[in-house]
């Protein structure tokens, strides 16, 4: 009687809930419970954001972000490290923004950022063009 209970639960009640995932209000709903401190809630939420839907190239960036973040808020810094390179590789040329980007975001991106600089030089008559990162 116990097994059939647990595939009852197993068939219906799982895939029921995995039925009521909202991908447009997903990001909205990740963000309140980021508010609230709730980052283990947000992790789930955002990982299937990324994994179950098609988000825009914007939508992907944030949920990248504060995903980063959350990795960071509960001090796996291991995968706050994959998503910020992975966001970092999607955005190569973002800025830090003080007032809307989650903090701890801020402190980990400005490690990976870097400014690269162009040097010109001549070495035996012809022009090398140097990158320095």
């Amino acid at each position: 009687m116990n097994n059939r209970a647990l595939v009852f639960y197993m068939v219906f009640i799982c895939n029921s809930s995995y039925a009521q995932f909202n991908c447009n209000t997903a990001f909205t709903d990740a963000l309140k419970f980021y508010e609230e401190a709730r980052f283990d809630t947000v992790i789930r939420i955002l990982n299937k954001v990324l994994f179950l839907c098609k988000p825009e190239k914007e939508v992907k960036s944030n949920v990248l972000k504060y995903l980063s973040d959350s990795y960071f808020q509960i001090d796996d810094i291991t995968k706050g490290n994959h998503f910020l390179k992975e966001f970092y590789s999607k955005n190569p040329f973002y800025e830090a923004n003080v007032s809307s980007d989650p903090e701890l975001f801020i402190g980990q991106i400005e490690k990976y950022h870097t400014e690269p600089r162009l040097y010109l030089g001549f070495h035996l008559g012809f022009l090398i063009i140097f990158l320095v990162e």
